[in-house]
Parts: structure tokens; C-alpha cells; sequence
């Protein structure tokens, strides 16, 4: 394509020549109330630009984009400490330019932290600047729940950073803004470049002009100078609007701010329009000077390094996504950054891709070898773009995976969300049957997918499907965590109350089970399903008052608590009876199905020495078994703890807690048996104040091990073995001791 440049009046795009333009007012480029236009769209719109989803952020913000940026600053600040360029007795500051929604920088800390504990740095004093120029948005970001632990430790602070006209940073704790940092700076500026102002040139043959660009309507019957007095809402899209240029002006290159681009340009450009990045030319020569020349600047965006595209660049139109963006020229960044001595690196994979740069400026380039080799590693290797565009693949292809290719998938991803999103519709309505290692693979990956995900209230369902699935999963914990982000962010809404409530009973939180239904019913009072669950609640708390060895008050630690066991507790109890050798151990008989296990938990619940205790871990639900019969002062005990959660120590609490039991009841000791061959039982008898008895019983019986335990200080341990044999006789049991 070839410009023609032409006197001041003359446009290379015929203008239309309708009666819709009342007024043709061009201005230079980097005049234009675009400008204006764009910073007031994200001053109003606030967080919402995000929330509705109008602009894009995703393809910067993703999980292994954060893990790329991590890396290479880590080793940054790594290269810096062993060279001496970085004063570890000095903050280090990382700035984040238009921040925006809060995730890229919420998903930084999270991994940074990780990482500077994983090698030991956890001492590094370092601060994420969350920047933004809409103070809606700040406040947003100042109030979110997710990034309040960083905030109250110092390790991030949210600013009003603008990028196009700020020098200084300007700290919440501090009247004095910061003019000068003590260690190096690391700028974050992803999908930043490409709004910030810019100017345009034409190139024609050794001659430079300058853009100048008329602000036309679309739709007939408009006048732009009304358009663009109208506030953001009245305005429409930014779709509403084409540009229409004209060259003017001979420019003198050896006076302009951008001599040494434009001549490099007038030299090696035919008849060509070039972008300008002035703002964020301004901006990166402003914190260069803030940071001593000392930076580490890393951006992804939308635009070309190639002189080759250069070469193919057309009169630019908006691109229009709530608001608008144009190409960035990182081939006049670059050039622009290699003349002050920095060390730069660019990549683009696809033409519609975007452009990763990185810039280091030291006047010590030779400490930062790791950096720029990590730089190469991550952008040359599997890359976030490679990612982004599997990304896209899965978007039709979802529906078509297995449960286990779906965990590759979400596992490549590094955990993200949205990918985890595509493959909920399969999760929730197929259900899968998962094996006990698929099952607790899928609870671990659903952990590490909510833990990177950073809400921020959109209008999908996106959140409430996640907990469903987590409720799906039995990880009770989780799902009680995500619904309750829902009614942070929802507000009160009878589905989510319902849910949680849900989650609390099973967890065995029966209070606030109870609690949750009742406020679902004030959202929706004619919901028979919660009318009924609330019922049996309210039921089943009442069959529990009446139980004379049953004390509430005494049943929880921390993290556990204890329930008479009962027949809604069966499915969860055959499953985790699952391992054949629990009823081997504890003479339980064989259950093979849950009817037998219903059927089991009956005839417990009918004896009358018996009580028997459903363990219950606020997270997992139920995780095992206490159980005691008992007769006039003295116990015989026994614990299970299931299949997935043994070697946690959580039979020895469970025990504790019973024992609790016992002691409310009247009873003095306890007593029980291990199988000699079982050294880790008898180990755990013996953590829990069990101590051996020199007794043995008859056969079958005559492999196991006695053990007794006094509750009371007044117990005399002479009584021991004739208390014993009382209690053996007293329920029954099957067991001979050898007396004589």
C-alpha cells in the first residue's frame, strides 16, 4: 500500500460525503478525544468494564501466563541479590500498570509467595503495586476478600498509578511519594500499551507527516461533537465510530521528541503510517528514571516487533471490546529502549497472537544471566500463547473427553479456571463414576482450580457449578468455601443457602445446617425440598438430646467432632469401610453392600450398651468410627478410621473425644485390644494413654493384645483385671480371658 501525501486537505481514505457528519473536525492523532473518551470509560465503568466481561483480560491473566512472569522474576530478583545490585535491607517493588480487575496480580502473589517459601526466601521484603486509574476499581480491589491477607501484611498496596502523565509512587502509608527507588523495579504491563495514547505518522518516500484523524459516527442522523459530550452510557460502543484520517504537515525530524525513530522509519520506510507509542514511551522513560536505571519490564499486548509487519500496517481502526485498543508498535519500543542500553526480547507466534517483551536495564547486564536466559526459555518453549490457543481447541471439544483426559487438560493448564469451566457441564450432568484414586485426584484438582480463581461477582453461574461439583466430590469444605464467596458476591439466594446448608450437615454442623435452611425458606418459602431437610434436622437433633451417653458440649476439637452414628451416615460409611482389613482389625463383620451396612448401623443404634460414634471432619465429613460398649462403670473401646484419611493422627483425636464421652457418662476406665502384629495401633493406644495389661485370652482370641485405660485418678489399678472380666460378662462378649 502506498500513502499519498498530499497539501493539508487532502485525506488518503475518501471521506463519506453524507449529510450525518455535521462537522468534520480532525485533530492530530494524539489529540483526538478518544483519549478522553477512553480514560472516562474506565473511570465509570469501574470494576464492571471487567465483571460484564467487556474487556478481554484471560489471555494475559491465565495460571501458566502468572507462572511465566513468576519465573523469570524470580530469577530476577535471585540474579540480583548475588550480584549486589539488589539490597535485600530495601523493599523491592513490583509495579502492575492498569491492573484492572485485580487477577494477574492476585494469581502473582499467590505463586511468588509459594515459590520464595518453596527456596527459603519467605524473608524477602517485596511489595505487588496493584495500580489502577479508576478509583471504583480501586476500591473494589481494596475491599476483595482474596487479596486482604496480602494488603495486611505489607506485601501489596493499591495505588493510583497513571501511567500516561505519573512519576512517582504514591504509597498508602506514606505522605512522601516515592521519587526514587533503593533496588531495582519490576514493571508488569499487560494489555496496557495498547490504550494508552499514541501518535501517527505517515512515511512516504523521505517524507514524514503527521496523523490527523476525524471522529465520524457510524449510524446516520448523528453529530460526533454531540456523541462525545454524551456521558459513557449515552455514548454506545466505541463500534459506534470509524476514523478518518488525513496527512499534514511536513515534520521536522531534527527537532521532534522522536527523532531518532522517525529517521530510522523515514530511512528504512517506503510509503507507510506508523504508530507511535508516545504514552508508553513516556511512561517506560518516566520509570526508568524512578527505578536508577535499575528495571525489569515485562508486557504482553497486541501488536508487531517485526519490520516486516510494520511494512503491512494500514490507517488503524478501533478495535472495540467495551473499550478500545490499537496496535502496539514494540518495534519502535524496542528500538526506542535498545538505544538508552537496555536488553530487550520479543515473541509473537501468531499473526493475531500477541507480542511478549521483555526489557532489562542495568548498567550490570552481566549479573542478570539467568533472568534473560529464563526470559528465552519461557517464551521460545511451551509458552503461555501455545497454551492459549490448546485453549481455544478445547472450547469444542470438551464434551468429547474422559474424565481422565479432562484432568490432563486441567493439570497442563496449571489449574485454571476456565478450563475447568468447559468441563463442568460433563462433571455435573454425566456423573461419573469415579474410581477412589480418580475421586481423589479430582478433590485435589478442584482445590488447586479454586484457589486460583479470583471472583470478582460476573453474571455466569460459573461459581455456584463449582461448588455443585465440589458437593459431587463429598469435599464438604470446599463447597461450604465457594458458597459462601457466592453470597458475598450474589447475595442472599435460596439455591446457595440450600446448598451450603447441605454441606454443613454433612460436615455435621447441624446448628448451622439448620441456620442455612431456615434462610433459604425466607428466600423461598414454599421450597418443600428445604422444608423437608430442615425437618429432619430439626429430628434428628431431638433423637440426639434423648441419648443418655451423648454430650454435645464435649464431641469437637478443632477440626473434629463426633455424631451418634446413624443410618444417613451409610453410604459415606460403606465407602470408607471399603479396605477389608478395617473389620478384620476391629471384628467388625464383613459389609459388602450398603444394605448391609444399613442394616449394621440398626442393630448398633438398638443396643442398649452400646455407643457408637460417627467421626466427622468439617471438611471431609465422615472419616471413621469410635465406639464403646459399655456396663456399669467401665468401657470396652474401639476406632476405624477410613480408607482415605488414615495416617493423619486422626484416630488418636477421635479416641480423645470419646474418651470425653466416657468420662460424662460416669465411666472411670476403658479398656481394649490390639492384634500383636499390629505395632501401629499399639503405638497409637500408647500416644492416647493406653498402657498393657498382663493378661491373654483364649482362642480365637488369642493373638491379641489388652490394654487399659483410667479416665479417673481414683482408679485403682489392682481392680484392673477383675473390672474387666465383669465387663466382658456384662455385654456379652465373646472374649475368654485366661485367669488362672
Amino acid at each position: 500500500m502506498q500513502l499519498v501525501l498530499e497539501d493539508r486537505t487532502t485525506s488518503v481514505h475518501s471521506r463519506p460525503k453524507t449529510d450525518s457528519i455535521k462537522e468534520e473536525k480532525f485533530v492530530r492523532f494524539g489529540e483526538s478525544p478518544l483519549w478522553t473518551m477512553q480514560r472516562e470509560y474506565f473511570e465509570e465503568k469501574g470494576i464492571d468494564a471487567w465483571r460484564e466481561r467487556e474487556v478481554p483480560h484471560y489471555v494475559t491473566s491465565h495460571v501458566l501466563m502468572v507462572e511465566a512472569y513468576v519465573d523469570i522474576v524470580f530469577n530476577y530478583w535471585c540474579d540480583g541479590l548475588s550480584g549486589g545490585t539488589i539490597d535485600p535491607k530495601q523493599p523491592l517493588y513490583l509495579l502492575e500498570l492498569g491492573a484492572g480487575c485485580g487477577r494477574f496480580a492476585y494469581l502473582f502473589l499467590e505463586k511468588m509467595c509459594a515459590t520464595l517459601a518453596r527456596y527459603g526466601g519467605c524473608d524477602l521484603s517485596f511489595c505487588y503495586l496493584i495500580s489502577d486509574v479508576s478509583e471504583n476499581t480501586r476500591e473494589f480491589l481494596t475491599n476483595h476478600p482474596y487479596l486482604q491477607p496480602y494488603l495486611n501484611s505489607g506485601k501489596a498496596a493499591i495505588i493510583p498509578f497513571d501511567a500516561e502523565v505519573d512519576s512517582a509512587i504514591h504509597l498508602p502509608d506514606r505522605d512522601i511519594p516515592l521519587r526514587k527507588l533503593q533496588n531495582p523495579l519490576v514493571v508488569v504491563a499487560n494489555y496496557v500499551f495498547d490504550g494508552l495514547i499514541q501518535d501517527m505518522f505517515s512515511i512516504h518516500y523521505g517524507s514524514v507527516g503527521e496523523g490527523w484523524v476525524n471522529l465520524v459516527p457510524v449510524s446516520p442522523g448523528e453529530d460526533a461533537k454531540d456523541l462525545t459530550d454524551q456521558p459513557i452510557k449515552n455514548r454506545g460502543s466505541f463500534g459506534n465510530w470509524t476514523l478518518d484520517y488525513e496527512w499534514r504537515n511536513s515534520v521536522q525530524i531534527e527537532t521532534h521528541e522522536w527523532e531518532g525513530l522517525l529517521a530510522l522509519y523515514q530511512k528504512r520506510l517506503d510509503s507507510i503510517p506508523v504508530l507511535m507509542p508516545a504514552g508508553a514511551l513516556h511512561c517506560l522513560d518516566r520509570l526508568e528514571v524512578l527505578s536508577n536505571g535499575e528495571m525489569l519490564l515485562l508486557s504482553a499486548d497486541k501488536g508487531y516487533f517485526q519490520e516486516s509487519e510494520l511494512r503491512k500496517q494500514a490507517p488503524p481502526q478501533l478495535s472495540c471490546h467495551g473499550s478500545f485498543s490499537l496496535p502496539v508498535n514494540f518495534h519502535a519500543i524496542t528500538a526506542h529502549l535498545e538505544s538508552k542500553g537496555a536488553w530487550v526480547f520479543n515473541q509473537k507466534y501468531r499473526e493475531e497472537g500477541l507480542v511478549y517483551h521483555a526489557a532489562l536495564f542495568s548498567e550490570s547486564r552481566e549479573t542478570y544471566g539467568a533472568t534473560m536466559g529464563t526470559i528465552v526459555q519461557r517464551y521460545e518453549g511451551f509458552s503461555p500463547d501455545d497454551f492459549f490457543t490448546i485453549k481455544q481447541h478445547l472450547n469444542t471439544a470438551a464434551d468429547q473427553l474422559t474424565s481422565i483426559q479432562m484432568m490432563a487438560y486441567l493439570r497442563l493448564s496449571g489449574y485454571d479456571a476456565r478450563v475447568l469451566a468447559l468441563f463442568l457441564p460433563q462433571l455435573l450432568t454425566l456423573q461419573i463414576n469415579f474410581s477412589p484414586r480418580e475421586l481423589n485426584d479430582w478433590r485435589k484438582a478442584l482445590e488447586q482450580t479454586w484457589q486460583h480463581y479470583f471472583p470478582l461477582g460476573e453474571g455466569d453461574d460459573f461459581c455456584f457449578q463449582v461448588g455443585l461439583l465440589a458437593y459431587d466430590l463429598e469435599h464438604w469444605g470446599l463447597a461450604k468455601a465457594i458458597f459462601q464467596m457466592c453470597l458475598y458476591f450474589y447475595g442472599e439466594q435460596a439455591p446457595i443457602w440450600h446448598n451450603y446448608g447441605l454441606c454443613e450437615f454433612e460436615s455435621g454442623n447441624w446448628e448451622e445446617a439448620h441456620s442455612a435452611f431456615e434462610r433459604a425458606l425466607v428466600c423461598q418459602p414454599d421450597d418443600e425440598k428445604v422444608q423437608a431437610i430442615k425437618q429432619q434436622v430439626e429430628n434428628l437433633q431431638e433423637h440426639h438430646n434423648q441419648l443418655n451417653w451423648f454430650f454435645p458440649e464435649l464431641a469437637q476439637d478443632e477440626e473434629l467432632r463426633l455424631h451418634p452414628l446413624g443410618r444417613h451416615h451409610a453410604r459415606a460409611f460403606f465407602y470408607q469401610y471399603r479396605d477389608p482389613q478395617i473389620g478384620i482389625m476391629t471384628h467388625l463383620p464383613e459389609l459388602n453392600d450398603l444394605e448391609s451396612v444399613e442394616t449394621f448401623i440398626q442393630s448398633q443404634e438398638k443396643d442398649p450398651k452400646r455407643a457408637i460414634y460417627a467421626v466427622l471432619h468439617q471438611h471431609w465429613g465422615f472419616i471413621g468410627v469410635v465406639s464403646m460398649s459399655y456396663a456399669r462403670d467401665a468401657g470396652y473401646f474401639y476406632y476405624w478410621i477410613g480408607t482415605d484419611y488414615q495416617n493423619n493422627r486422626f484416630g488418636q483425636r477421635a479416641a480423645r473425644l470419646l474418651f470425653q464421652q466416657a468420662k460424662a457418662l460416669g465411666l472411670t476406665k476403658l479398656f481394649t485390644s490390639v492384634y500383636e502384629f499390629n505395632a501401629r495401633s499399639q503405638h497409637g493406644l500408647e500416644k492416647t494413654g493406653f498402657e498393657r495389661m498382663d493378661c491373654r485370652a483364649r482362642e480365637p482370641d488369642d493373638r491379641e493384645l489388652f490394654y487399659r485405660r483410667h479416665l479417673s485418678s481414683n482408679c485403682q489399678q489392682e481392680d484392673d483385671l477383675s473390672q474387666f472380666l465383669q465387663l466382658l460378662e456384662d455385654t456379652e462378649s465373646p472374649i475368654r480371658l485366661i485367669t488362672s
